[in-house]
């Protein structure tokens, strides 16, 4: 659809410049937004692209400058260029200060663009003269105007606060006053904050934001926010903390799992930032969104990440399969008024996630050189940034019940298993069974390869599979994260073993949240929690059972019905390995990383 100006009103200087003198001290503008159909588009949050081109070099812009406002009742915003305001490069044209703009070179244009949707390009609005002479008329002052030899214009009617309007039947400027209805109508603010974003390639199709919330550029911070609020603020501690009473982090008002932690007992099991307390979304639209713990682990799983230095800022670069990448930025955390920036650069982003199990912490996505993990251990009134992700369906993805495939039978045993088909992958619904030449074990090992029975109880194998040690499921191969893995391991022939990028593929494709719930066996296997307490659960007919592992500080079998873990093709150490777990107490489906001598389950992803 075409879009357009209806009236462009134009140039109102905010103080007085001698006769003669070129250089303004501001430019206010304001427009009517209105469709191809000439009705205005009202009461709508809008990005205006404010471009200045020389008349000398119409080919190269010398200025731009992006504002965020919301049109009125009519369609109607106004906007400001001034000498504080410092322009990020956009459209072509170089980062300068307003000042820095060779007014004394001649006459210049102004091109206007307007956008709704970050993911349409914007549309052109037009473009307005601005004549050198007009640089030393001020409409606040109407009766310097008059006194301007040969520019012909009468504005003795003008007062305080009007602007001029180019009538373009006249070919004339001249006096209008300019009204803006209602609330919404109040002077734009220059968006110092880029709001792009990249594509990475991710299975998911998130695209995630050049910068973070508040920057205007890459390698900028941005603004610091305490978990589930949306504005920065001073002092991040629990005196200022939206969600608590009496500065207690044990008296939660919103976000509480647990009623010893809720003030008065409260508990409302809200366990994912709700939109309207997603700064994300309420700093820039539906359409954004503060990525979850899934997203990062994403983010980790299918991109390679490295150590990297922006104009001095350092930080770390991920690079998506397709070449593209984002930089986040060293950002340090906000403890009451002091910003913290940790000497061992070690920097925290916020996710949407609340720690279900300690509900005054949430969770963070955290970085060290040469190191990237998620936690839970952050309290929600610390400030951290917040990098966003473009996602119009904000979170809400098809949520894929698996079709059962047909039966696996594996030629080396005869062994046959079920199959399932979730999204575009067809994964084993039961945990792998193969004895093959390998041992079992009673110890841990991390370079022999051991199979182990589940609680010690041969009687087991049939229902819940063998635990392997990492070395035994690779089966000698090297580590990988790639789609496929390419690591068939001790899977059967034509199946592989699946990368940390192919779990994270798969916790997508049933929705991205709660989805430990939806992969989890129906069976009543599963000790009494969360995880059980989800309408979801069972439903996608991957069939994921407490089988626990072989493991830990007292080398022996874990408990039956409490949790399970599948070991992934994706080294994480010399010494550990990704593996994703699912707790009875938890409702998130996770990657984690554990020594390469623990026993797990095992499942196989078919070829393609």
């Amino acid at each position: 659809m075409r879009h357009f100006v209806a009236l462009i009103c134009l140039l109102i200087w905010s103080s007085l410049l001698a006769l003669g003198q070129e250089v303004p001290q501001a430019v206010n503008f304001s427009i009517t937004i209105c469709d191809a159909y000439g009705t205005p588009i009202v009461n709508t949050a809008v990005n205006v692209r404010v471009t200045l081109f020389n008349e000398t070099d119409v080919e190269n812009p010398e200025y731009c400058a992006i504002y965020q406002t919301v049109t009125d009742s009519r369609g109607n915003a106004l906007f400001r260029l001034d000498r504080d305001m410092f322009a990020y490069g956009c459209n072509g044209a170089p980062s300068i200060d307003f000042e820095e703009i060779r007014w004394e070179d001649g006459a210049y244009w102004m091109q206007i663009e307007y956008q709704s949707d970050m993911a349409e390009d914007f549309f052109d609005l037009g473009y307005i003269e601005l004549s050198s002479g007009f640089y030393s008329l001020v409409t606040n002052y109407a009766f310097v105007a008059e006194k301007i030899d040969g520019f012909g214009l009468d504005v003795s009617a003008a007062s305080d606060g009007d602007v001029l309007v180019y009538n373009g039947a006249t070919g004339k400027w001249e006096s209008h006053r300019f009204e803006i209805d209602n609330a919404n109508g109040t002077q734009g603010n220059v968006l110092t904050d880029v709001r792009e974003f990249v594509d990475l390639g991710l299975p998911s199709g998130n695209k995630w934001a050049t910068c973070n919330i508040g920057a205007g550029a890459p390698e900028e911070r941005g603004n610091y926010y305490a978990w589930g609020e949306t504005s920065n603020k001073t002092n991040y501690d629990l005196s200022t903390y939206a969600y608590c009473e009496e500065a207690n982090n044990n008296n939660l008002i919103k976000y509480c799992t647990d009623p010893e932690m809720g003030y008065n007992g409260f508990v409302d099991s809200l366990t994912w930032l709700e939109p309207s307390d997603d700064a994300a979304t309420v700093n820039w639209g539906q359409n954004w969104r503060t990525p979850a713990v899934a997203d990062y682990y994403e983010l980790m799983s299918c991109c390679t990440f490295s150590d990297d230095t922006v104009n001095g800022v350092y930080g770390k670069r991920f690079t998506g399969t397709n070449g593209n990448s984002i930089f986040l930025p060293f950002a340090g955390t906000y403890y009451g008024d002091d910003l913290d920036l940790y000497p061992d650069d070690w920097s925290e982003y916020w996710t949407s996630n609340l720690d279900y199990s300690y509900p005054p912490h949430a969770w963070v996505f955290q970085w060290y050189p040469n190191y990237c993990q998620i936690s839970n251990a952050r309290l929600r009134e610390y400030g951290y940034p917040v990098r966003a992700i473009y996602d119009p369906t904000h979170g809400v993805r098809p949520i894929h019940n698996g079709v059962p495939g047909e039966t696996l039978v594996d030629s080396r045993d005869g062994n046959e298993y079920a199959t399932v088909t979730i999204g575009e992958q067809t994964w084993m619904a039961e945990n792998l069974r193969y004895e093959g030449d390998i041992a079992l074990g009673t110890g841990l090992s991390d370079t022999t390869a051991y199979r182990y029975y589940p609680v010690g109880d041969e009687n087991n194998v049939r229902r819940y599979g063998y635990l392997y040690n990492w070395i035994a499921a690779m089966n000698g191969e090297s580590s990988s994260n790639a789609v496929p893995s390419g690591v068939q391991g001790i899977c059967p022939e034509g199946w592989h073993l699946p990368s940390n990028a192919e779990w994270s593929i798969l916790q997508f494709a049933v929705g991205g949240q709660n989805v430990a719930s939806r992969l989890a066996s129906s069976s009543d296997v599963w000790e009494q929690g969360a995880l059980s307490q989800v309408t979801e659960f069972g439903s996608s007919g991957f069939e994921a059972l407490g089988v626990s592992g072989f493991g830990g500080n007292y080398e022996n079998c874990w408990q039956l019905g409490h949790l399970t873990n599948f070991w992934s093709a994706t080294e994480f150490t010399d010494d550990r390995a990704g593996d994703w777990i699912i707790i009875y107490n938890n409702v998130n489906f996770k990657k984690v990383d554990y020594s390469k001598n623990y026993g797990f389950s095992v499942r196989c992803v078919r070829n393609n």
